[in-house]
């Protein structure tokens, strides 16, 4: 936004002048809103160091007062006081209504074309070609899991990609209002979907709502968030349409954000118009022991985007696609993040969990089964600890031929039981007994009814 603004404290004095202002921390904001600024009063505050005008440095300022302050009695001299001035503001002709000659040395400002250019949009940004086989090799194996009509199955085995104890997760979704859009905010596609988000949604500008009961909105704990993810609508993101960003690189952490185009809830058929929705998702992930990463923080974002924003955002990946990917001129810290690509593991998830997270799984299985621990662990571990191969339903059916052997009731060994009969009451075999019995029969291995 470029405010037309040529004048401050002329027709309103109380804006800057006479306001003993001291400090300019506030007042820098006018760097960037007002562009085409040429007069300033700043006359009559408390500003005594040049530094606090340097931080409106850039402003196109022409005509500047500034007497009463107490930065011009340091300067003792009327060559350094204008000198100080064209540091700040090269284009000053007139000093406290008295006219000067601006500097010949022209510095760069905010309405050079040069400055106010935007600069090309790139494809996404990784730091070192390392990094990027890494993230772009990791976001593979995610959403390859997250995505699908079984992604309520398959995300529980993202458990493997979360830190144990450490990691957390929240998810955030909006309306956003689009200038291109007269009906106001831009709707979710899907409103069934956004009931299911907006119930955990940790959206910060909405504090009030969930201030009180925080802890049903951030999952923490590898298990929690893959129970959490597998509860939330299916989706199908287009990986076409991702642009991958690393913004922060070091010994201990690797931060990376990933935006694009998704449809979730019910998936288009062919010949039809998907509905899609934008996403943002935030990924800091940290090295593991065994040469892999794990995710400590995950952090995703959901808004409706319009049919034209839709054109727009796929005219920016061609543009995008044709500047090529952005480059950094220096090389990135060796560290543990960056070695992890030279190994194959170092770009997967752990194909074991940890005692901790096996243990969590079995809890979270016995809930889903109805089984007891023993048959759930069996189970787990014949399918190698994959929930996605060991699907079971609640109404009873099987969850495949390789495991059902596993859990269900097995033959066993013969057995004796005693059972008690009270007297004067036929027993099952149509006899009737006159005195007090304990009888003994034995149990054949076959499932029994008793």
């Amino acid at each position: 936004m470029n405010m037309e603004v040529s004048i401050i404290s002329v027709y309103n004095d109380s804006v800057f002048q006479g306001n003993r202002l001291r400090f300019l921390d506030y007042a820098a904001v006018l760097v960037s809103v007002t562009k085409f600024l040429k007069v300033l009063d700043l006359s009559n505050n408390q500003i005594d160091k040049i530094s606090e005008l340097e931080k409106l440095k850039g402003l196109p300022v022409e005509t500047l007062f500034f007497e009463g302050n107490p930065l011009v009695e340091q300067l003792t001299t009327a060559s350094g006081y204008l000198s100080a001035v064209h540091q700040v503001f090269p284009k000053v002709c007139v000093l406290d209504g008295s006219p000067v000659q601006p500097a010949a040395v022209h510095v760069q400002s905010l309405d050079d074309d040069e400055i106010t250019t935007e600069p090309p949009c790139r494809p996404g940004f990784y730091g070192t070609d390392n990094l990027r086989v890494l993230v772009e090799r990791f976001l593979v194996e995610y959403f390859k899991l997250y995505d699908g009509e079984e992604g309520g199955v398959t995300r529980k085995n993202l458990v493997q990609a979360y830190d144990q104890d450490n990691s957390s997760f929240t998810i955030t979704i909006a309306h956003l209002k689009d200038m291109s859009h007269e009906g106001g905010p831009v709707r979710y596609p899907n409103d069934s979907c956004y009931n299911l988000y907006i119930r955990t949604s940790h959206n910060v500008l909405c504090e009030e709502r969930w201030s009180r009961n925080r802890s049903i909105r951030t999952y923490r704990g590898a298990m929690d968030i893959a129970v959490a993810l597998s509860k939330l609508p299916i989706t199908n993101h287009y990986t076409e349409s991702f642009i991958v960003d690393t913004h922060l690189i070091s010994e201990e952490l690797l931060a990376f954000t990933v935006q694009g185009l998704f449809e979730d809830g019910k998936f288009a058929k062919p010949g039809e118009v998907p509905q899609l929705s934008f996403f943002s998702r935030s990924f800091v992930v940290s090295p593991r022991a065994n040469e892999s990463i794990a995710v400590i923080s995950d952090m995703l974002y959901l808004t409706g985007i319009t049919p034209a924003r839709v054109a727009r955002y796929k005219l920016m990946l061609n543009k995008a696609a044709s500047a090529g990917a952005a480059s950094v001129p220096f090389a990135a810290p060796v560290n543990p993040i960056a070695q992890a690509t030279n190994s194959i593991n170092g770009l997967q998830m752990s194909s074991q969990p940890s005692d901790e997270i096996k243990r969590q799984m079995v809890a979270q299985f016995c809930k889903d089964s109805g089984m007891i621990p023993a048959w759930s662990e069996k189970c787990l571990i014949d399918s190698d600890w994959n929930y996605q191969d060991c699907k079971y339903l609640k109404n009873g059916t099987k969850c495949n031929d390789k495991c059902i052997s596993n859990w269900c009731v097995l033959p066993s060994p013969p057995r004796r039981l005693l059972i008690y009969r009270p007297p004067h009451r036929p027993h099952r075999f149509g006899k009737t007994v006159d005195s007090l019995d304990i009888g003994e029969y034995v149990i054949s291995g076959e499932a029994s009814e008793l």
